[in-house]
């Protein structure tokens, strides 16, 4: 890969640049590279907007409701998806993952419900049986 940028996005450090690989622009989590050498070799940067961005996977549109004693944090996480919802707050939000999705649920404990879609509820009752399995 010839390295364009790095940045810190969703909780993680990212890599942007040219995958010589796959011949497009690409971006590679850091935490994910394995098996990583840094070379002497120099490139010229390439104009990455000429080149296709491979295809994000689309991600997992959520719909989630706040207790409303969760709104600071919430408005803080989610500054564009807030909405009032009676005594609670709703988020609507598309997560890069369902992994990320569950541990975003299960940070906020009971002060939040899963509305949609039903594979998160499952996700994280899953994750909470698995839990409550290590201290039994």
């Amino acid at each position: 890969a010839e390295p364009t940028a790095l940045y810190w996005e969703r909780g993680a450090w990212y890599l942007e640049g040219y995958c010589l690989m796959r011949r497009a622009k690409r971006i590679f989590r850091i935490s994910r590279l394995a098996g990583l050498e840094v070379s002497d070799e120099r490139f010229a940067p390439r104009e990455l907007s000429s080149y296709p961005d491979e295809a994000d996977p689309p991600g997992i549109e959520v719909h989630l409701r706040f207790d409303r004693s969760a709104q600071p944090r919430v408005s803080e996480q989610f500054p564009d998806e807030c909405s009032p919802h009676g005594d609670s707050v709703d988020v609507r939000k598309v997560f890069y993952s369902m992994e990320y999705a569950v541990s975003v649920v299960l940070s906020y404990g009971s002060k939040v419900t899963v509305l949609s879609p039903e594979e998160l509820k499952r996700c994280v009752l899953k994750t909470i049986e698995d839990i409550r399995e290590k201290y039994k």
